[in-house]
């Protein structure tokens, strides 16, 4: 009964902007939205789940990516709100602010109680989510929904490690099967939740609450994504229009961007509801605040319009109206402002359009070496870049007893593709600054040589390296290792190894053994190593 009330819904919705049915397709190329996710960055574990969870519209857009990174509190929140209104089949109307932030799924899960925030009014929204709060959002999530899990007691081995405010919902969470351990029956309740591990956990919710089995995904025909509303057509053809108009004058393009558009959403409707036509809203927030909140730093501009019934007269109204133009106009085409998102709203027949512009966020990356200095090795020069790019970083040694060995993230929120490689790349994800450092190890040879102590007749005996003899001194390199063999002649037999400086023997008292060039002394120079063999002669019977 719940999904046929969502579906007569959407129908309801569509039917008031007949005049958007066909730009369906249009908006799904726009948006990125295809018939299946990619899963290139998904775990094989995930695929199944992903794509179910997709398939039932509970996976925003702006989430269907980078499935291995950490998840954010405000992504979190945002899953939890697509699941809620899936389920409820109505959109959250209350709101709860929050001094760090006015992200809109944060303000709606506050209404509702999943989140409280993190004292003094913040919410946190950039700080990455932990198993232990992800436990206690689900069962309020499930509580509000109606569906409260059964209480029960955790039965993890580090029990103890989890705070007393999430001891009860990590105890249902794993009764109900929704949330699980991290192996040898450890929960980790501060360890980070990725997003691909959020999404499966809300479809398994899901599952629990509409008492329903998760679908049996088939490759073909592809899941089909999830309605969209009338009022995301109107705005996606605003987004679609205002392109035109800048492609028509050689601007390039804008990027939609969910954070501006959920931004846009907010402000039409508290100014639709206020009868207003200020762009601060009726908290006392202002555009600025509301931009800057979002993390964009550079150039920013607004549009808005009271009563326009089609995207057509909206965009015409901004760029050939005089009423609005010069100012709406220029914000159009403004070749500094790389994102924008639209926002729609109708109240008691009250229409306000808006429209947030935004410079792409600028993210300081610093890139630095440790093991060498900076004149031994060359390393790719840091800098500012856009928010979410990809950038080429790259590590040489300069001299020949240095090698490099990793990638490693020092600052931010970054993604190193191949860590283990000289010549990569950095993804910058979220955040004002980042920094990556390059490490080298020096590479140190000593100079083996072996001897022998014998008693008796010592002809014969032989001693090798890697099955060479070891009579010629050797090369060896620090870090690495070599099979030792001791051979006594006719009559002699073998006794033991002398230990060695700078060098471990694995077993002195096997005949093969293995010489482990560990370097325990530091020595940056190198050095000489004598192995040393102890042969004795076999008594007479």
């Amino acid at each position: 009964m719940k999904n046929q009330k969502k579906v007569k819904r959407v129908i309801n919705l569509a039917l008031e902007f007949v005049f958007c049915l066909s730009l369906i397709v249009s908006v799904y190329a726009m948006s990125g939205q295809t018939a299946a996710p990619n899963l290139d960055t998904a775990s094989t574990w995930a695929h199944e789940g992903i794509n179910n969870a997709v398939a039932f519209g509970i996976v925003p857009h702006s989430l269907q990516n980078y499935y291995t990174s950490n998840a954010t509190r405000a992504e979190f929140a945002a899953l939890a709100v697509a699941l809620y209104e899936t389920v409820i089949g109505m959109e959250i109307t209350g709101r709860m602010d929050f001094n760090d932030t006015s992200d809109i799924n944060v303000r709606k899960v506050g209404y509702l109680g999943v989140v409280e925030g993190v004292g003094g009014g913040n919410f946190a929204p950039d700080n990455t989510l932990t198993r232990e709060q992800a436990a206690v959002m689900l069962a309020r999530l499930a509580n509000v929904m109606g569906q409260p899990i059964p209480p029960s007691a955790p039965t993890f081995a580090d029990n103890a490690q989890i705070s007393s405010w999430a001891v009860d919902a990590v105890g249902q969470m794993q009764a109900a099967g929704i949330m699980g351990g991290t192996g040898n029956n450890q929960f980790t309740p501060r360890g980070d939740y990725t997003r691909e591990q959020s999404i499966v956990t809300m479809l398994r919710l899901l599952s629990e609450v509409e008492s329903v089995p998760e679908p049996t995904p088939t490759p073909t025909p592809a899941p089909t994504p999830a309605p969209i509303s009338a009022a995301e057509l109107f705005e996606r053809r605003v987004f679609e229009l205002t392109n035109a108009e800048r492609a028509r004058r050689g601007v390039a393009a804008l990027i939609w961007d969910d954070s501006l558009a959920d931004e846009a959403r907010a402000n039409s409707y508290d100014l639709a509801v206020n009868d207003s036509h200020w762009p601060t809203n009726s908290d006392g927030t202002t555009f600025d605040q509301r931009i800057r909140n979002l993390g964009f730093t550079g150039s920013i501009g607004k549009n808005m319009i009271s009563g326009g019934t089609t995207p057509e007269y909206v965009v015409r109204q901004w760029t050939h109206s005089p009423a609005h133009s010069p100012v709406h106009w220029n914000h159009i085409l403004n070749a500094d402002f790389t994102h924008v998102g639209v926002g729609f709203a109708e109240v008691d027949g009250r229409i306000r359009v808006t429209q947030k512009f935004a410079q792409a966020p600028q993210i300081s990356l610093s890139i630095t070496q440790t093991g060498a200095s900076s004149d031994e090795v060359t390393i790719s020069q840091g800098g500012t870049h856009p928010r979410g790019s990809t950038v080429n970083i790259s590590a040489t040694a300069n001299t020949d007893d240095l090698e490099f060995v990793e990638w490693q993230v020092t600052s931010g929120n970054v993604t190193i593709t191949d860590p283990r490689s000289p010549n990569t790349t950095v993804i910058l994800r979220r955040g004002n600054n980042a920094g990556v450092r390059a490490v080298f190890v020096r590479i140190v040879y000593f100079n083996v040589t072996s001897s022998q102590f014998w008693t008796g007749d010592s002809q014969g005996n032989i001693i090798t390296a890697d099955g060479y003899p070891s009579s010629l001194a050797m090369d060896i390199r620090a870090g690495s290792s070599v099979t030792l063999s001791a051979i006594p002649a006719e009559g002699q037999r073998f006794v033991r190894w002398n230990t060695p400086n700078n060098a471990t023997i694995a077993d002195i008292n096997s005949q093969t053994t293995v010489l482990i060039f560990d370097n325990p002394n530091n020595n940056a120079m190198g050095g000489t190593i004598n192995i040393t063999a102890v042969f004795e002669s076999i008594p007479p019977q």
